[in-house]
């Protein structure tokens, strides 16, 4: 959910929410759950590519200290705090998928496996009047993974997915020096950076041994100083929508 932006006193406030909800219905036909002879096959190996929509909360901290040239003499020294909410901070990318499906009692399965992002992406850059710009790119994004799942009909499966994913950021800024007559200071580095993720699915047989999936899945990378400088500070979250098409072999 992304709500308008609006200024309060000097400040641009731009407002989103991730939702994700668990409910319960009911089905007044009647018809009861039937697996038959037509019932689909979930084991084995599947390999698939996923388009994915990312919705990026990011705590970005710089030490006083990070740019000691940065401050005028005698003037107390303050954090600089960026907190970049998933409002306006969404972006597509895809990855490549592999999995292998394991038969574990009656209906009940344990998949395994991994993803691989295709290119890396700009997740989002932000900037001030002042000139100062921060850009914020993900690249070599992987994840390993282990789901638990259930056979719900015919040919749909639903699975709780529990992830181990790794990444690079790239993290880019030029800022305004008014110490040195408006030129541009700038750094770039890159951290590695690893957290977990939880999520839940849904697998569907849309044709022979060709399968179409549905996901959502919550990363927390938390929090982690840079090697550049233990006084920078990042503090990051994704929420993962995607949707896949994987082949069974």
């Amino acid at each position: 959910v992304m709500h308008s932006k609006d200024s309060l006193i000097t400040h641009e406030l731009g407002t989103g929410s991730t939702v994700g909800t668990v409910g319960l219905s009911y089905n007044f036909n009647g018809s009861p759950v039937v697996f038959d002879s037509r019932a689909s096959d979930f084991s084995g190996l599947t390999v698939g590519v996923t388009g994915e929509l990312k919705s990026t909360m990011s705590k970005y901290d710089v030490g006083s200290n990070f740019y000691s040239n940065y401050y005028t003499s005698g003037v107390p020294r303050t954090r600089y705090d960026a907190t970049l909410d998933s409002a306006g901070n969404q972006h597509t990318a895809s990855s490549m998928t592999l999995a292998y499906t394991f038969p574990v009692a009656h209906r009940t399965f344990l998949m395994a496996g991994g993803t691989y992002a295709i290119a890396d992406k700009k997740v989002f850059e932000i900037s001030n009047s002042d000139g100062d710009v921060i850009t914020f790119e993900e690249q070599d994004h992987f994840s390993l993974f282990v789901a638990p799942a259930y056979q719900l009909s015919n040919n749909s499966l639903g699975y709780v997915k529990f992830a181990y994913h790794d990444t690079s950021i790239n993290l880019t800024g030029k800022f305004t020096d008014a110490n040195a007559q408006g030129a541009m200071v700038s750094t770039s580095y890159t951290e590695d950076m690893n957290g977990y993720g939880i999520g839940v699915g849904l697998r569907s047989e849309i044709y022979r041994d060709i399968f179409a999936d549905m996901e959502i899945q919550h990363v927390m990378y938390g929090s982690q100083s840079t090697n550049v400088s233990s006084s920078i500070n990042l503090d990051t979250t994704y929420t993962i929508g995607n949707v896949g098409i994987s082949y069974k072999f």
